[in-house]
C-alpha cells in the first residue's frame, strides 16, 4: 500500500491555478524527484502531500502510519548556531538520555560526522551543516522525508557528497524521500522516480521509473534529455524497465 495517495489534487490561491488534476503515490522507501519550470508549483505541492495545505479539489490519503512521521528539510538550514552538532542533532529527541545518546551516536556515524560532532556550525561547511540538518529530522524515526532545494548553494563536490549520504539514507533505513529541485544532477544521481510538472498550473507532464537502474551512462544521456527540455520525449532506456 503507498504510505500517501494524492488523487486529482487541484490548488489555488485566490485567482490564481497553481496545481491542477494531480495523481501521484509515493510508495516505501523510494526517492521521488519532482521537477519542473519555476513557478510550476513543486513547493506548493510538497506542501500539500505534508498536509500543511489542503487541496481545493481531489483528495490526499494516508496509509497506516502518523502524518507527524513526515519530516522536512528546507533548502535554509534550520540549525542552532549555539549548539554543537551532537546538540543539534539530538534537540527534538525526548527520552531517558542514554536512548537519546545511543541515538544521537547512530545518527553521527550514519552521517560520518564522527570526529566533527563537538563542533559549532560556524566550524562547519556547508555540506557538513546540511548534514546536520538532515540528522535532526532523521533522528525522530520519519518515514518519509521531504526536501525542498536542498542542495541550493553547494558547489559540485558538496552536492556529488550528499548525494551518496542521501542514497546511503534510504538502503540503510528504508525511509522514502520527496525531493523538490531544479537541477538535472540532484534528480538523475538520487531519483527512482522523477515527475516532471507542466509550466504552472503545474500538472504532471511525464512520470520516468526505474531512474536508478540505469547505467551512469545512461543515466547521463537520459539527464540531456531533460536538460534540453524534451522532457515529453525524454525515456528511460528498456535496461531500466
Amino acid at each position: 500500500m503507498p504510505l500517501i495517495t494524492l488523487t486529482n489534487v487541484s490548488k489555488s490561491f485566490g485567482s490564481r491555478s497553481v496545481l491542477r488534476d494531480i495523481n501521484l503515490k509515493i510508495e516505501t522507501a523510494e526517492i521521488l524527484v519532482i521537477m519542473g519550470p519555476s513557478g510550476c508549483g513543486k513547493t506548493t505541492l510538497l506542501k500539500v502531500i505534508a498536509g500543511d495545505l489542503p487541496p481545493d479539489q481531489g483528495t490526499v490519503t494516508y496509509g497506516s502510519f502518523n502524518k507527524e512521521a513526515i519530516g522536512f528539510i528546507l533548502q535554509r538550514l534550520n540549525v542552532f548556531p549555539w549548539l554543537t552538532v551532537r546538540e543539534n542533532i539530538g534537540f527534538g529527541l525526548k527520552g531517558e538520555p542514554a536512548i537519546r545518546a545511543r541515538k544521537i551516536d547512530e545518527m553521527v556515524m550514519l552521517l560520518g560526522l564522527i570526529g566533527s560532532d563537538h563542533y559549532y556550525p560556524s566550524q562547519l561547511s556547508g555540506g557538513m551543516l546540511q548534514r546536520v540538518a538532515i540528522g535532526r529530522t532523521l533522528v525522530l524515526g520519519p518515514q518519509i522525508i521531504l526536501m525542498d532545494e536542498p542542495f541550493t548553494g553547494l558547489d559540485y563536490a558538496r552536492r556529488r557528497e550528499l548525494h551518496s549520504v542521501v542514497r546511503k539514507l534510504r538502503e540503510s533505513t528504508g525511509v522514502s524521500i520527496v525531493l523538490v529541485t531544479h537541477d538535472i544532477e540532484d534528480a538523475i544521481r538520487l531519483g527512482t522516480r522523477i515527475v516532471v510538472l507542466s509550466e504552472g498550473p503545474g500538472a504532471i507532464e511525464a512520470i520516468h521509473t526505474d531512474i536508478h537502474m540505469l547505467s551512469d551512462a545512461e543515466r547521463e544521456a537520459f539527464g540531456r534529455q531533460l536538460l534540453e527540455g524534451t522532457d515529453r520525449k525524454a525515456s528511460v532506456p528498456s535496461s531500466a524497465s
